[in-house]
C-alpha cells in the first residue's frame, strides 16, 4: 500500500498549456488545504480535481480570484473542474477541505491550468504571410500549406492524446488504490476465520479427550461392567 502511494505520488503528465501544474496529495481528516497560482490577465485558465481513495471519495472545494471572491466551488463531489476566464490578474487559491469527515483521510489529485483550453490544438506561426513565401512558387506555397494544416492536426492529436492519457493514469491510480484497500479487508477477514477455525478445532479436540479421561489418568469403564464385578 505505501509502495503504491508513493508511486500515486509520482504521477507526472504532459502540460501542452503555457502553464500547468498538477499535484496529488494526501488531505487528512478535519483539515483544509490551500495551494496557489499565478494567472494573467486576459487569459484563459482552467481547475481540475478527483478524489483518488478515502472514504466516501468526496471533498469540498474552493477557487477564489486575487479579491477573494469565489471562481468555482463544489461540495461533498467526487471529481469535478471548470474552464473560467481570467479577469483579474494575480494570484489564485485553490482550497479542498476535508474538514466533515472526522476519520477519513484523502488522496486528491488537482491541476491548475493557464494558456489554451484543453480543446484547442497548438498554435503555429503563419509561415505563409512571412516575406520569405514571396519567392516561392504555387507549388511551393500549396506545399507548406498542407505542411502547416498536418502540424494543426498533430497538434490537437498531441493535446488530446494527453489528456486521454491522464484520465486513463487517474483511473488506474484509483483502481489499484481501491483493489489494495479491498485486498486488504479481504486478508484481514481470511486471518479472523482462519483464527475461528483452528479455535473450534482445538475446542472439539480438547471436549472429545475430556470425555474420555478420568481423575486416575485411565480409561473410564463403562457403567454397566462396573456393576456386575460388584
Amino acid at each position: 500500500m505505501n509502495s503504491l502511494k508513493l508511486s500515486t505520488f509520482a504521477l507526472g503528465f504532459l502540460c501542452l498549456q503555457a502553464s500547468c501544474t498538477e499535484f496529488t496529495f494526501e488531505l487528512r481528516e478535519r483539515r483544509k488545504d490551500c495551494f496557489y497560482e499565478k494567472f494573467e490577465s486576459d487569459d484563459k485558465a482552467q481547475i481540475d480535481f478527483r478524489v483518488l481513495s478515502g472514504g466516501n471519495v468526496d471533498i469540498n472545494v474552493r477557487l477564489f480570484d486575487p479579491d477573494g471572491e469565489p471562481v468555482f466551488s463544489a461540495d461533498k463531489e467526487t471529481q469535478g473542474g471548470r474552464v473560467f476566464s481570467v479577469t483579474k490578474p494575480g494570484i489564485y487559491r485553490a482550497c479542498f477541505s476535508n474538514e466533515f469527515s472526522a476519520l477519513a483521510r484523502k488522496l486528491v489529485y488537482f491541476a491548475l491550468r493557464s494558456g489554451r483550453e484543453e480543446s484547442e490544438s497548438l498554435e503555429f506561426p503563419d509561415l505563409s504571410s512571412s516575406s520569405s513565401s514571396s519567392s516561392l512558387d504555387e507549388d511551393d506555397q500549396e506545399r507548406r500549406k498542407v505542411m502547416l494544416d498536418s502540424m494543426q492536426i498533430i497538434g490537437a492529436n498531441l493535446v488530446s492524446i494527453s489528456n486521454y492519457q491522464r484520465r486513463m493514469r487517474l483511473n488506474e491510480a484509483a483502481d489499484r488504490l481501491a483493489a489494495e484497500a479491498t485486498l486488504g479487508r479481504v486478508g484481514a477477514w481470511s486471518l479472523v476465520e482462519i483464527f475461528g477455525v483452528v479455535s473450534a478445532a482445538a475446542a472439539q479436540v480438547l471436549a472429545v479427550r475430556r470425555l474420555f479421561q478420568t481423575t486416575g489418568g485411565g480409561t473410564a469403564a463403562p457403567a454397566g461392567l462396573m456393576g456386575r464385578r460388584a
